[in-house]
């Protein structure tokens, strides 16, 4: 897929590009045709033959003369997406989405439009949720997790917090995602406390302030 995203960048908004996308696709959709093959069917299509077909022809055109073999699509179907369509795109291009939409989701929060902002998030939520434990992933976390609470959804915002956290707090003294995770938290637990002050989430409160403290320490360029 290497020439699929080197044509979706050098070409982009080109029909080249276009072409290139459903190329990409197909991969995807003949991939998941393989996933779901039984050993009855891949018995009926010999291994020595599909190992053949993949050394003279490439593995995408011997997943589909397999396919024909064996009565199945070999073509992508019209309008086809995959579950979450952000898989169907390069790299580069998952990389600028998933920027600008959290972008955009920042500015909401920051204006208090609590609703936007989980709505533009919801574009990248798959994406980010499975995505390796790293920065990005906690950053996306939090904002949807500072959303939640300014709906003062307060169990599913420190379902967010707390998972941004986990990741977070392993990143040491000075990382400002670690910094920004901990406030959110603070924040989440001190309006719980003033809505529901029998509970007791001002100790957690006070938990996280010490953690807080501790990455502040050290300040990270």
């Amino acid at each position: 897929m290497i020439g699929v995203a080197l044509v979706r960048h050098l070409a982009s908004g080109t029909p080249a590009a276009e072409a290139a996308l459903r190329k990409r696709q197909l991969y995807q959709y003949l991939s998941a045709i393989d996933d779901t093959l039984t050993s009855s069917q891949r018995a009926d299509y010999s291994s020595a033959r599909y190992l053949e077909d993949m050394k003279t022809v490439g593995e995408l055109a011997a997943w589909q003369r397999r396919n024909k073999a064996l009565g199945l699509p070999s073509q992508l179907p019209e309008g086809w997406q995959a579950d979450d369509p952000n898989l169907s795109l390069t790299a580069r291009e998952r990389h600028d989405k998933t920027r600008t939409t959290m972008r955009t989701a920042r500015l909401q929060v920051d204006e208090g439009r609590f609703d936007d902002a989980l709505l533009t998030l919801k574009s990248i939520d798959t994406l980010m949720r499975k995505r390796d434990a790293d920065s990005e992933r906690v950053r996306y976390l939090v904002l949807s997790g500072r959303a939640r609470l300014g709906l003062r959804q307060f169990s599913a915002a420190q379902k967010d917090l707390r998972d941004a956290w986990e990741i977070a707090q392993r990143f040491g003294a000075g990382a400002v995602s670690a910094i920004e995770c901990a406030q959110a938290v603070i924040d989440l637990y001190s309006e719980w406390h003033r809505s529901e002050p029998e509970m007791g989430h001002d100790a957690q409160a006070d938990h996280y302030r010490l953690a807080l403290a501790a990455l502040q320490q050290t300040s990270v360029p």
